[in-house]
């Protein structure tokens, strides 16, 4: 039934719509906030539709919300723990030329003749700048709804359903003084049904932000943001409630200090738990702003109790427009009030990651991270035992490349390596994809992978067609594992058959239908979910 809605839509379409796509690439997540590369240089936009792909075939998507020379901020549907760094995929650009040309009224024939003038004043001088507390408010943003049902067809037959809805609205000069005002809200709606329990249901409303920022732009060199924020000096601090201020030092170093509360980073965002203190220095190196080097201080006290103490730094380098290097690391300080660990400094997180492009045929990725667990009062997980704390050391590290064989075909190659004090694992991806050869304005893939976890181990084949269409794209894929359990469970055979629609209704409004049957010697299930957009 769920097909219905993409049949009729591909029958209807009638404006075609020549998308452009372009590779990106994931250099640092926090929340649903994904920093990615390229960025304007590449013809990047600001409402421009991202697709990331993850393991086994599945993919997350987004929109970039803003858009520097050579990064992008994307926020996508849903925070996942697979969205890491080095995770890859595509910008969906569209036809610009088509949209601006809708939309530009046609010009007025010219009637005025020129003055004779001076010849000798200059051709060129200065306009007036028109102040953004000078220019009329401007709203933007997107409204959104997606329904997603999952269906047990053995056993019990539990049903899962899910309903959200929310917005995402931005003022500029909202009141007037060239400041912004944002607000970011959802609204979520959760039924299960079984045979052999009580049917349930559960409701809840997340704000993700409300703020309102001035400055930080060339009209002013300070600048300050207030409410429920990212962060801007240090995004890896994550969400605050309170205020940050930003003064710039010169046209590339700038301090900052915030002060609030952390919201917990689960689903209802309750706050007032923990209480935070910042400082931070940042500066870019060089006229092209290729190197940029931000370094951070965060105290916390947890129920009024002194609890964090931490130092964060990040380096980014570009010494080309092809190769760029991130290292972010996480250091926080011990005293003897510690519940466990000894007084010191510890290296809690490192990550790494350095790439490469071959011009458009190709090219190659490298990333390392480590994780401790940091011995904090603050509840971000289940209370984690002691000797977790003490001794948990998780190690991953990997190499993935992409190259064009041909002018129709490309090789995807990755591997990763993981550990932590029980065990190790490797896990490798092999991909054709073949564009434009074997369907007009379309992809197909065929893949192999082998994938090793803390409790399973198995090899899988992955299969996709991706087709263009005049609204949008469609997607076909099918994916066989086979899992072997290192427990009494045995193996797991598993197919999984995808249908994914993602249609474009007009310039400011999006589509996308999608369709999952899982079946195999345990399992057996149906999943299905829409969603609707429209930006303004």
């Amino acid at each position: 039934m769920i097909l219905t809605p993409i049949v009729a839509c591909v029958a209807f379409a009638s404006a075609p719509l020549q998308e452009r796509r372009v590779p990106i690439e994931v250099r640092f997540v926090a929340g649903r906030n994904v920093y990615i590369e390229p960025g304007r240089d590449a013809g990047l936009r600001a409402g421009d539709r991202i697709v990331l792909e993850i393991a086994a075939g599945n993919t997350i998507r987004g929109r970039i919300e803003s858009v520097s020379k050579t990064q992008a901020r994307a926020v996508v549907d849903e925070a996942r723990d697979v969205l890491v760094a080095s995770v890859r995929g595509y910008a969906v650009l569209g036809n610009r030329d088509e949209e601006q040309d809708e939309d530009r009224p046609e010009a007025p024939p010219w009637k005025r003749e020129a003055a004779p003038g001076d010849p000798n004043a200059p051709l060129l001088r200065l306009g007036k700048v028109t102040r953004s507390s000078d220019r009329p408010a401007e709203w933007s943003g997107r409204v959104y709804g997606r329904a997603d049902v999952f269906k047990n067809l053995r056993g019990a037959r539990e049903q899962s359903n899910w309903l959200r809805s929310g917005f995402d609205v931005t003022g500029k000069n909202a009141f007037g003084n060239g400041g912004a005002l944002r607000a970011d809200a959802e609204f979520a709606m959760r039924g299960f049904e079984s045979r052999f329990s009580n049917n349930s249901s559960s409701t809840r409303t997340r704000i993700d932000r409300l703020e309102y920022s001035w400055g930080h732009n060339r009209e002013s060199s300070f600048g300050y943001t207030l409410g429920r924020f990212l962060m801007r000096q240090i995004p890896e601090f994550g969400v605050l409630d309170g205020g940050e201020f930003v003064q710039a030092i010169d046209t590339q170093s700038s301090v900052g200090a915030a002060i609030g509360f952390l919201p917990q980073p689960l689903a209802d965002r309750a706050t007032g738990d923990d209480f935070a203190a910042h400082v931070s220095w940042s500066r870019v190196f060089g006229d092209e702003e290729r190197a940029r080097l931000r370094v951070g201080l965060q105290k916390t006290w947890h129920h009024g109790d002194a609890d964090r103490d931490l130092v964060l730094s990040s380096f980014a380098w570009r010494p080309s427009d092809s190769t760029s290097l991130q290292a972010t690391l996480w250091l926080d300080w011990y005293d003897s009030s510690e519940r466990v660990r000894p007084s010191g400094i510890d290296l809690t997180e490192l990550q790494v990651h350095l790439s490469h492009r071959f011009d458009d045929a190709g090219g190659v990725s490298l990333y390392a991270s480590q994780l401790h667990w940091p011995d904090i009062l603050r509840m971000e997980f289940d209370e984690v035992p002691a000797d977790v704390i003490l001794n948990e050391e998780r190690r991953n590290a990997g190499a993935s490349t992409w190259h064009a064989l041909s002018k129709n075909v490309w090789l995807d190659l990755r591997a990763d390596w993981w550990s932590d004090r029980r065990d190790d694992g490797i896990s490798a991806d092999v991909r054709f994809r073949f564009r434009d050869l074997f369907v007009e304005r379309g992809d197909v893939s065929i893949g192999a992978y082998h994938r090793t976890g803390s409790f399973l181990a198995g090899p899988g084949l992955r299969m996709d067609w991706f087709q263009r269409i005049d609204l949008g794209s469609l997607r076909m894929g099918y994916d066989l594992v086979r899992y072997d359990f290192d427990d009494k469970r045995g193996t797991l055979t598993e197919h999984t058959v995808r249908l994914d629609a993602d249609l474009d209704l007009g310039s400011r409004t999006a589509l996308g239908l999608s369709l999952d049957h899982r079946f195999g010697n345990w399992s057996r299930a149906i999943s299905g979910g829409i969603f609707v957009q429209h930006r303004f």
